[in-house]
């Protein structure tokens, strides 16, 4: 079973970097490489949380929920 399992989610990891690359390749044809390549620049150097939104995360504080079922 466990080899099925493997073999599953092997699968899955395959259909959806083919769904992806389809995506990728009708924004490259639409765009061009220059744009594509520009968006992965921002994506890398932009940050996509704020400095301001770290600092109110570190001001709450934590609550545990246990729950019994």
């Amino acid at each position: 079973m466990q080899g099925f399992h493997l073999l599953m989610r092997l699968g899955h990891a395959i259909n959806a970097l083919s769904a992806f690359t389809k995506k990728l390749k009708q924004f490259i044809k639409e765009n061009g490489c220059s744009a594509m390549l520009k968006k992965i620049k921002e994506i890398i150097f932009n940050p996509w949380l704020t400095d301001e939104w770290y600092a109110d995360q570190y001001k709450n504080t934590p609550q545990l929920r246990f729950k019994m079922e």
